[in-house]
């Protein structure tokens, strides 16, 4: 039987949670780690308490496992983290805490 990180599984959100008590301007992108394309990117305003998917990595057709770096900047801070199309990893967050800090982080098995 395989291992959970040799199974492909594309279907990962990438979610934006606005913890703070104030609107944030987010900006988010999702590279392609191998050949470095930009599937998705997007400037929004988020009110507090937004906790809503903005992109799904199906939907840029990965071909089995890939890796996709996912960068957000708010509040004059840039993070990013890194997940794999395959069974182990989850979801992907980027969060707004409620102190007013950008914490992007991801579900793994």
């Amino acid at each position: 039987t395989e291992r959970a990180s040799e199974q492909p599984d594309p279907d990962k959100a990438v979610r934006v949670e606005n913890r703070w008590n104030q609107s944030v301007e987010i900006r988010i992108s999702v590279v392609r780690e191998a050949t470095n394309e930009t599937v998705y990117e997007e400037v929004e305003t988020f009110e507090p308490g937004a906790d809503r998917d903005v992109y799904n990595l199906a939907d840029a057709d990965p071909d089995g496992i890939e890796s996709f770096r996912i960068t957000a900047t708010a509040l004059n801070a840039t993070e990013s983290v890194t997940i794999e199309t395959n069974a182990c990893y989850g979801n992907a967050y980027v969060e707004i805490t409620e102190d007013g800090e950008l914490y992007p982080y991801y579900d793994i098995c």
